[in-house]
């Protein structure tokens, strides 16, 4: 497969950087995702493993006590979670902050503070723009019933700018945000109704926010979905950052050869994003607020630390005071990384595979 590469471009004010990233590619022009990566028709027909899909669900760990006075799971099961649903699967076999355990009646096997405590997300920005070039893929997100079929068919309020913005990267060459652009416009991951003209878009990613949320359970029942808070803008760093590249995206906006593809201000559909070049920082500012989602990367809800500091997992990404039981995913991030999450989340799997295989040689 075709490698991926990143550009960094560094903003005079503030030092911030923005990266632009490609994808992996194979030779037949498809993304290269994780399950085409890894799970091929080979590696399917190995005897000692099952995938499960669609209504497959982990209710709960079962635990007994080892002769050292730990715990450990009841059967050598291996299964696949994400960073959302991994503090409630733990919370709910007794593994989590003891007082939220007690409270929906759960049995503490490990009293672990830090299960759920510190989510963290990379938020997007969304702008919306009408499309002149007649290129425009806008009907990827039909708004019709031929659009639909054409789908079917289709190929491959402070003075914000003059506040002091804490560099929250992770060294000097360390991107702050993404700029991403789309062949076609969306709001609120594409539920949103945009006018029926061609559109692209262009999304800002806040990669090192500094902001972090919790996941609880809502009650002892596994099938009831967590209560999620992603508690972005809690840090008012992360929406200083986000003003400044805001005004770094309408500025490209308004940049040949960009411009010349998107409708002028005077004659644009309303539907889409308003003229946020002129705005005033309080209403760009608002617009960030209206506008911000995730972009699908929750981390660090089991962090790799000790558990004074409220970590879960050690350097073996076991769970503190149990044996056997890891966790590899993105859950352990001490903090979300500067960039996307899938090479460093398979950069996990591939340390945990060698951890495991060591272990299960010396066990032999």
């Amino acid at each position: 497969m075709t490698s991926g590469a990143t550009l960094a471009l560094k903003m005079p004010a503030g030092g911030l950087m923005c990266h632009f990233a490609m994808t992996y590619i194979n030779t037949k022009g498809s993304r290269v995702s994780n399950q085409s990566a890894y799970i091929t028709p080979e590696v399917m027909k190995r005897k000692n493993l099952s995938v499960l899909t669609h209504d497959a669900s982990v209710t709960k760990i079962i635990f007994e006590a080892s002769p050292d006075s730990r715990y450990e799971p009841a059967r050598k099961s291996f299964f696949v979670l994400v960073p959302y649903t991994l503090p409630q699967t733990l919370m709910l076999s007794g593994i989590g902050p003891a007082d939220q355990l007690r409270r929906h009646g759960i049995a503490v096997v490990v009293d672990l503070a830090g299960v759920g405590a510190h989510i963290m997300d990379h938020p997007a920005v969304d702008v919306a723009l009408e499309e002149t070039s007649g290129h425009s893929l806008s009907y990827l997100v039909p708004q019709s019933v031929l659009e639909t079929i054409k789908m079917m068919f289709a190929v491959g309020h402070p003075d914000l700018m003059n506040s002091t913005i804490e560099d929250a990267t992770s060294g000097s060459g360390s991107p702050d945000l993404e700029l991403a652009v789309s062949p076609s416009g969306y709001f609120y991951h594409g539920r949103a109704k945009l006018p029926n003209k061609p559109s692209l878009g262009l999304h800002l990613v806040l990669l090192r926010p500094k902001s972090s949320g919790t996941v609880q359970i809502r009650s002892s029942n596994p099938f009831d979905p967590p209560v999620i808070n992603p508690n972005y803008l809690s840090s008012a760093n992360d929406l200083f950052v986000l003003l400044r590249g805001m005004r770094m995206v309408t500025r490209a906006a308004n940049t040949i050869p960009l411009a010349r593809v998107i409708r002028d201000k005077d004659h644009r559909d309303p539907g889409f994003s308003p003229d946020l070049a002129t705005a005033s920082d309080p209403v760009l500012a608002e617009y960030i607020r209206l506008k911000l989602e995730s972009l699908y990367y929750p981390t660090s809800t089991a962090r790799m630390a000790r558990p004074q500091v409220g970590g879960v997992v050690d350097s073996h990404l076991c769970v503190h005071g149990v044996k056997s039981l890891r966790v590899v995913d993105a859950s352990i991030f001490p903090t979300i990384p500067s960039g996307h999450t899938a090479a460093p989340t398979i950069a996990v799997a591939e340390m945990a595979a060698d951890i495991i295989r060591e272990a299960h040689v010396e066990q032999n």
